[in-house]
This record gives C-alpha cells, structure tokens and sequence, in this order.
C-alpha cells in the first residue's frame, strides 16, 4: 500500500507549493518563500521545538515498529504459531505506521511550521532555494525516513518467516534461496516502493521551466502540461524496469507467452523477470502503448508456479491489455482530479470570503485544500472499487483463456493430482535458468499418466482451477491472509470464490458482465464531470469577455 500513501504524503508537501498560503490572522507573509510555506492554521511553534517534536514522534514510531517487530519474530520461531496471522498482524501493523507518519507529516506541514521553519532557511540561502523539488524533499525527510527503519525492522521479520517456508519449500520440491543482507533489502524496497518520486520529480522540473518560458512565451505553461502527461505516460514503463533489478526472460516459456498474446492480439515490447530475490510473488503490464509496454514476472512467482500456472498469470495480465483497463484508470484518475479541482475553485469562490475557513486558509489554500482532499478521498474509496472489479475481470479473462487451452491440449490425470502441470519436484526450474533460456528435460522416469479429453461443460471450470491454483500456491508461499483486500486486490478469497461462481453458472457470469458495463460508465460520467467542470468556466468567461 505504500504507493497510496506515498501519493498521500507527495499531495501534503506539494500543496504549500501549490497555493498562495496566508499567514495566521489573514496577514500576508512576506520574504523570499515564506508566502508559500506558511501556516495556515496554527501559530508556528518555535524552530527548535518543531524540530524536536517532529524527531521525538518519529523515533517513537520506530522504537514501536521496533519492539512489535522482535515480538513478531519470537512467535514465528513458535512452530505451533500461524505464521500466517503473525505476518497479517505485522503488515497491519506497519501499514498504519506509515499512514501515521503521513498524518505526522499534515500535522508537522500545516499545523507545527515545519514548512514555515524550512521555508525560511531555504529562502536565506543563495542558490539552494531555486532548486525544483528541495522544499518538498525536505518536508517529506522525517516520514521517508521513518519507512526506511520500518523496513529495516521488516527484514527481521521476512528472515523469519523464510525460515518457516523452508519445510514447505523443501516438502514441494521448491528452490529456497538466502535472505538478502539488511542494505539489499532495504534499497529493494525503496526501489519497488518510492518509483513515483522519479516521474513526479520530472513533472515538478518541467513545471518550473515551463513557468520561466511563460515571459518569453505565455503559452508555455498550457502546452507543457499535455505534452508532460503524454511522455510520461510513455517514459515512466521504461524508467520502472531500469529502477528495478530486471531482465529478459527467455527459453520456450517465453515463446509460450508470446503467442498467448498474439493470439489475443496485444503486441508489446518486452517480457521482463523482476528479480527480488525471491521475496515477491507478482506479475505487472506497464505502458499505454504497444512499444512502451512491459509485462514483469518476479523471480519467485517463475520458481513456485508451474508453466501452465505461469500462463495462467501472464494471462491475468494480457486481460488487463486486452480489457484496456490502464486506460480505464487514466481516464478514472483525470475526471477526478478535473472534478475535484473544479469543486475546490468553486467552493473558493462561493464561500472563500465568506466563510470562517475561507477567511483563515484564503480562497486559494481552500481551493487546492479541497481539491486534494477530494482526490484523495477518490483514491481511498473510488479507485478500489474500479481496480477490485477489474482484477475480477482479468481474472475471468485468464480462466476462459486456460480453459480454451486445455480443450487443445488433453489433460494429464496423475492420482491424487488434477493437472500433471502442478509444481513437482521434477518439473521445477530455477529463475536463474529462465533468464538463461534453459530448458528443463523430461526425467528419465515419469509417472503413468493418463490422457483425457475434457468435455466442454467442464472447460471453463477446469481453465479456472489451474488460475486459482496459482493464487492459492503463492499466497502458500508468501505467508499471507488469504481474507485480506489490499488497496488494489480484493482478497484470495473473494477472487477464488467469484471465479468458481462465473465458471459454474452462466447466470452469474451474464450479472458480472453488467456489473462491468456499469462499472465503465461510472468512470465515463467521472470523466465527463470534470472535463464539463474545467471547461465550462473557461467558455463562460469568453463569452462574458465578448458579450461586454
């Protein structure tokens, strides 16, 4: 979940940024970056007193992530503990801490001066305070920081739980690898989890030049944020798979996922393995586009599924490319924020000289204040409901392809085994072999297998077992709850149990497609109100410009 609350805490530094800030008693500030920065609520504290309780609330935090942490790993060195719930305990645990430090941060931004202390600092320096993205960085510093010690109190806990897979590991016949050092994993997380600082920093950068071209060019600023969207849209697939550790997978799995694509008609450009090693069990489509488009398979997803599992995945994902459901997001996250921007220059102008909070916060804070409090509130309810539902479908899109699959191929009955393709001893191959393009022979001696043509009645179903297969042995693997919704996902549960009802019932698969049909115009009618809220000012003021 730290994407989302990275975009939590990116929106909370930015808006000093962003609006023009009164100082307390509706005086203006004054001084080279103190108008921007300065607190709109409170008085600020003292800058030696801001600077110790912002240090003493966050070591408070680290010093509890600490303590829950060692406490964490003495139960899973328990073997008659769940491992799985200690792990669901502690990932809860972490979660809201870091939401802490997000609200720690709007308390320390708008409420302590924080912004206020480092504006004035920065302001007194000579060539720092031109630098784009300083302020932000180092109003961001104390909660960043504080992610980097709850990681490093994740470490612990992740070697432990790797030590309670290993019987599991070894009793499925699975590779099993050594935890990466503390700095490793450290700067893995980092990578994996702040990406969206690179193309924000770019955004930031552009948006300044484009604001110093606008006295030589007073179009600057309009065509530089189109033009910005569009190559981000294009640059950021590309900067992910340089940011994290990849590389291209190669061997006969790949040629196999080449035509699974084909045959559904999504081109792209690169089949990429993410190597973690091992610690994520995932599979992502990045890009908008056929050439900047990227699917990524972690190393150890490749290691713990089977082949036809893996295609299973890789179809999952080709759903989403053929459901064109990235756009669907695009399109979802614009009409919000166009929605939310229009509401907050509205309600500055209705109410912002009228108000109690308009007369403290000044119409322009109330306006970016409302905007980013109504994106943000899309992003915690709004976006989970489109994303949830999406996974849905791409999970239906990957069962109807598997089950168009085993109708080609009969399936190999083993007793006490539905599909012969289920992870074995004998058929595991390492990612390392993946990324070399070997191929694992045959062994010598293969159990008596039988060939059976499936009927078509069962197809669907069968197609849906081998993707629910891989579901269940990654959340094995992974330790996690299977009952658990992340920001994106719904829980194992839910997909398993909704999986099995569309591929037994035709009636529920006719239900979910309306559910899909509605889900597509509420994104549209999203869209359409923003886009009618940005542009239907701009027209009435031309028209009461030429009226007049």
């Amino acid at each position: 979940m730290v994407p989302l609350q990275l975009i939590f805490l990116m929106l909370i530094v930015l808006v000093p940024l962003n609006a023009e800030i009164v100082a307390p008693g509706g005086a203006a500030a004054t001084g080279p970056t103190s108008e921007m920065v300065a607190s709109p609520f409170l008085a600020p504290a003292p800058p030696m007193l801001t600077i110790a309780l912002i240090i003493g609330t966050h070591l408070a935090l680290l010093l509890f992530i600490q303590q829950k942490a060692r406490s964490s790993i003495r139960l899973l060195h328990n073997s008659a503990v769940n491992s799985t719930a200690v792990a669901y305990q502690m990932d809860r645990a972490m979660s809201r801490l870091r939401w802490a430090t997000v609200g720690l941060a709007a308390a320390q931004v708008w409420g302590m001066g924080w912004a206020q202390v480092v504006g004035e600092a920065v302001g007194q320096t000579q060539y720092l305070k031109y630098l784009p993205m300083l302020l932000p960085a180092i109003f961001a510093a104390p909660a960043l920081l504080t992610w980097m010690g709850i990681w490093t109190a994740q470490h612990g806990v992740e070697r432990a739980i790797r030590q309670r897979s290993l019987p599991y590991l070894l009793a499925q016949g699975l590779p099993n690898h050594e935890m990466p050092e503390l700095g490793t994993y450290v700067w893995m997380q980092m990578r994996h989890n702040l990406y969206l600082l690179v193309p924000m920093a770019l955004a930031t950068v552009v948006e300044e030049l484009a604001a110093l071209l606008d006295a030589y060019w007073r179009y600057s600023s309009t065509v530089a944020v189109p033009l910005l969207i569009g190559v981000l849209l294009l640059l950021a697939p590309w900067l992910i798979t340089r940011m994290w550790d990849t590389t291209p997978l190669r061997g006969e799995l790949r040629a196999r996922l080449e035509k699974l694509a084909a045959a559904h008609r999504i081109r792209f450009r690169q089949i990429y393995v993410w190597r973690t090693s091992s610690m994520v069990t995932n599979a992502a489509i990045l890009g908008y586009v056929p050439f900047a488009r990227y699917f990524l398979m972690t190393d150890a997803l490749l290691e713990t599924l089977s082949d036809r599992q893996i295609e299973a995945v890789f179809a999952h994902e080709v759903g989403h490319a053929s459901h064109k459901h990235l756009w669907w997001y695009a399109m979802a996250i614009c009409g919000a924020f166009l929605l939310a921007a229009s509401m907050g220059d509205a309600a500055a102008y209705y109410f912002g000289a009228t108000s109690v909070l308009g007369y403290v916060m000044g119409p322009a804070t109330l306006s970016v204040g409302l905007t980013f409090g109504l994106l943000g509130l899309f992003l915690l309810l709004g976006f989970p409901f489109i994303s949830r539902r999406f996974e849905h479908q791409a999970d239906w899109f990957a069962a109807r392809h598997m089950g168009e699959s085993l109708a080609q191929e009969p399936l190999r009955k083993t007793p006490g085994v539905l599909f012969a393709d289920a992870p074995t001893l004998l058929e595991q191959i390492t990612a390392e072999q993946y990324m070399r393009g070997e191929v694992l022979l045959e062994p010598a001696i293969a159990p008596a297998v039988e060939l059976v043509a499936p009927a078509p009645a069962t197809v669907t179903l069968q197609g849906a077992e081998v993707f629910n297969s891989a579901l269940e042995t990654l959340v094995d693997v992974a330790h996690r709850s299977r009952d658990r919704a992340s920001w994106m996902h719904p829980s194992i549960n839910n997909r398993l149990a909704l999986l099995r009802q569309l591929a037994g019932d035709e009636r529920a698969a006719a239900a979910f497609r309306r559910r899909m049909i509605f889900t597509r115009v509420f994104i549209l009618l999203v869209f359409v109100a923003g886009l009618a809220g940005a542009v239907l000012p701009e027209i009435l003021a031309w028209m009461h410009s030429h009226r007049g």
